[in-house]
């Protein structure tokens, strides 16, 4: 009897993990506000490590920015960062440009600590209000603009989830979607 249980018991739990895997997402922002932020070019404002403030102006001298949201307890996001130093200078002279948003400010020197280890010279942001719309519920997200503030879809479709990137890239593979949106 106690087998038989344990045993349903398993199923059932079993069954909830494949369930939870398989719901999909939700943006984190409400529908209303997610849905006009991916239509309209995306305004913020942000404050960087060194204390200089960054908003929308910065999309304008690039044609493509990658904003890429990091902590720095999170292993595949720092081990991503150096390669990201590199895509940022290999594609600058295309107009490239990449804004860490660290999703985790509560120790500001720990964040210091992961930008130097890493040798980063992109600006690493403070998330803010306004960022947080483009975050998702995992980290590393990578989400991309153009010029005019205005999310891309690498994978097509035309909701903030859609144009959130899940989890760490290699150097080739980032390299290959800046290629494709930088046409």
């Amino acid at each position: 009897m106690k087998r038989t249980i344990v045993i349903l018991l398993c199923a059932v739990l079993l069954g909830l993990a494949v369930w939870a895997v398989s719901v999909p997402r939700k943006p984190t922002a409400e529908p209303e506000t997610a849905n006009a932020a991916s239509a309209a070019s995306f305004r913020f404002r942000g404050e960087a490590l060194d204390g200089t403030v960054f908003d929308e102006s910065f999309f304008a001298g690039h044609t493509l920015t990658m904003l890429n949201f990091w902590a720095p307890w999170c292993g595949p996001c720092v081990r991503e960062m150096p390669e990201l130093e590199q895509l940022a200078n290999d594609y600058a002279e295309q107009g490239f440009a990449i804004l860490g948003v660290c999703v985790d400010w509560s120790d500001a020197a720990s964040v210091q600590a992961a930008v130097d280890a890493t040798g980063v010279s992109y600006p690493i942001l403070d998330t803010g209000e306004d960022l947080r719309l483009l975050m998702s519920d995992y980290i590393p997200t990578t989400v991309f603009v153009d010029s005019e503030g205005k999310l891309l879809f690498p994978n097509g479709g035309s909701e903030i989830s859609d144009a959130q990137l899940i989890g760490a890239n290699s150097y080739e593979g980032w390299a290959q979607i800046i290629e494709g949106l930088l046409g």
